[in-house]
């Protein structure tokens, strides 16, 4: 293989590399800004609350032997029931935007037909 076949599949790799690069950079800020998006005040109040109810009322359970097998069903359904949240959220959230970029479009629309009345009435 000559120098410069080796040249060109070198940049081609390189050139494959930074697509990825971009998706995988892509990818992240999408991530990173739906995380954002969903980690509302709000949500971490009630999930520490949540959590924490559940924490004290599952703390005896754990001094008792017979109670710990039905503890750890309840707590393998938890993460169940969390993992299928973490699938369906980011599933949901084109839906979401679409419904979001939808509703402002909306509001434009009337904008015209008010100032048109508006002019009219003159």
């Amino acid at each position: 293989m000559s120098l410069r076949r080796q040249l060109a599949a070198v940049r081609a790799a390189e050139a494959s590399v930074e697509l990825s690069h971009a998706a995988l950079r892509a990818r992240w800020e999408v991530l990173r800004d739906s995380s954002l998006a969903a980690a509302t005040p709000g949500r971490i109040v009630v999930a520490g609350l949540l959590l924490g109810y559940l924490g004290g009322k599952l703390a005896p359970a754990l001094k008792q032997p017979e109670l710990k097998a039905g503890l750890d069903r309840g707590i393998d359904l938890l993460t169940q029931l969390l993992r299928l949240l973490a699938v369906g959220m980011p599933a949901l959230a084109p839906l979401w935007a679409a419904k979001a970029a939808a509703e402002p479009a909306a509001e434009p629309a009337a904008e015209p037909a008010a100032k048109a009345t508006a002019g009219g009435a003159r």
